[in-house]
């Protein structure tokens, strides 16, 4: 039997692991509605580092890549620990920025 109700949910059903749901919207017109869905745009961030800390705009909710001299970067939760961590929008470095160095954070803010 086909559906005889569509519902655009932003909630249900969850998101897969690693995934958001979209966030539909409907321009509430009649006869005829359009409906249409968005996304979060990334944030391209350049950061500056004192030493071994800096700090984010935003906090991030999942960052898409965090680039060094343009070279990417793996964080900590992985196998690796010789490049960075993050608590909330703090970033510290494994190893401390020299003076030309150029950080480039590119995520999804919360």
């Amino acid at each position: 039997m086909p559906a005889s109700i569509i519902e655009f949910s932003d909630t249900t059903p969850s998101a897969s692991a690693g995934k958001i749901n979209v966030k539909w919207q409907n321009d509430g017109g009649s006869p005829t509605v359009n409906v249409s869905a968005e996304v979060d745009d990334a944030i391209v961030e350049y950061v500056t580092f004192t030493g071994v800390n800096g700090t984010l705009a935003n906090t991030p909710r999942k960052i898409i890549a965090a680039l060094r001299n343009g070279l990417g970067m793996q964080t900590t939760d992985n196998t690796r620990t010789d490049y960075y961590s993050m608590s909330g929008a703090a970033a510290t470095l494994a190893t401390a920025a020299g003076g030309s160095d150029v950080f480039t954070f590119i995520y999804y803010k919360n």
